[in-house]
């Protein structure tokens, strides 16, 4: 029987409400597909105000460097910005080698009629992920100065040709195990670092024969995105236009409540998590969505431990229970009067039920 070490990272006291689900998840699913999962707990609280060099040298940045993948919890902006870095998880991503970054976006049940757009068929299908380097920009230079004119700004920026490889290579894995359709957008008629990346990922093409690759500048892939998601499978982008399309597949789908994110690199190790979470209710903290963090368990079931046919198991069990109507408070449509409200527990013993 194989066996995985899961790090379980929790922030915010709410974390460990949807880490908890997703374990429960994550134990049934393992029995019933012959693995077994251990979990090892990292509280993050140990990272604030310390220094990079600092964190790396904790008990429990260890953990999670010698797990198999890890899980993380809501991490909250204000835990997040609190800390001596912006953001603890990319962090931690980066000095483990998690350099892509993967978004998922994907319609539900309960979030077709809250999409901006009225083709509701269409919205039904959508399921694509949105990729991209978290470290692949370098700021050469940057400030402010004096000009003859005024006040000026600047930012000179370097593209190494292996971020753009590297990430072009997540891309391309991910698309093959998927549809076998690749995007490419990019700012190729603004900066030549974008030139030079569409170059290599048109490059390393011929290294995935299979998968079917278009390139688009960011302002003409927006149209083609509004009218045809669905034709969408998996998009590669740099950081900035990676944030616009996250946002405006979010607006597709219905919103954040039901989608995950993940970190990937080189080798299996992975961490995956909820890619938003909804304004938590301090009077009902039992009310928040697992679906996210549930469906990023799944994630890591296939990237991380080739567990594929389980990784299918939780997500039509997920999609099982929301086409129910079964929904938590956070994620309730006033509109709606058939829709279930249940507990973040009640939610998961109906996940667990169907699998």
């Amino acid at each position: 029987m194989s066996m995985f070490n899961v790090a379980i990272i929790n922030g915010d006291g709410y974390s460990e409400i949807l880490t908890a689900a997703a374990k429960r998840v994550l134990t049934t699913v393992s029995e019933k597909f012959g693995f077994s999962l251990n979990f090892h707990p990292v509280d993050a609280r140990a990272f604030l105000g310390k220094s990079e060099s600092e964190i790396l040298k904790t008990d429990e940045y260890k953990v999670v460097k010698s797990a198999d993948a890890a899980i993380a919890g809501a991490i909250s902006y204000d835990f997040a910005r609190s800390s001596v870095h912006d953001d603890v998880i990319t962090l931690i991503c980066k000095n483990l080698g998690l350099f892509g970054c993967f978004r998922s976006i994907k319609s539900f049940h309960n979030t077709i009629n809250c999409s901006a757009l009225n083709d509701k068929d269409e919205v039904s299908n959508v399921d694509f992920l949105i990729v991209h380097d978290i470290a692949a920009r370098q700021f050469v230079e940057k400030g402010y100065k004096t000009g003859k004119v005024g006040r000026e700004a600047y930012d000179v920026v370097t593209l190494p040709e292996m971020y753009a490889e590297r990430i072009g290579r997540v891309a391309y894995e991910l698309a093959e195990k998927r549809k076998n359709r690749l995007a490419s957008v990019d700012l190729a008629d603004t900066f030549n670092t974008e030139f030079l990346r569409r170059k290599i990922t048109h490059e390393i093409n011929e290294d995935y024969p299979l998968v079917n690759l278009t390139s688009y500048t960011l302002e003409s892939v927006v149209a083609p995105l509004l009218f045809s998601p669905s034709a969408f499978d998996v998009i590669v982008a740099n950081e900035n236009a990676s944030d616009t399309l996250f946002s405006l597949g979010a607006a597709i789908s219905g919103g954040f409540g039901n989608l995950c994110e993940g970190y990937l690199g080189d080798a299996a190790t992975g961490l995956y998590k909820p890619a938003k979470v909804a304004r938590f209710d301090a009077k009902n903290p039992h009310g928040v969505n697992p679906a996210g963090i549930i469906l990023a368990a799944a994630k890591m079931l296939e990237y991380s431990f080739n567990k594929s046919l389980a990784k299918t198991a939780v997500e039509n069990a997920v999609e099982e229970v929301i086409s129910q109507n079964f929904v938590t408070p956070d994620m309730k449509n006033g509109r709606d009067a058939t829709q279930k409200v249940i507990s973040t527990e009640e939610f998961t013993d109906e996940v667990i039920k169907r699998l």
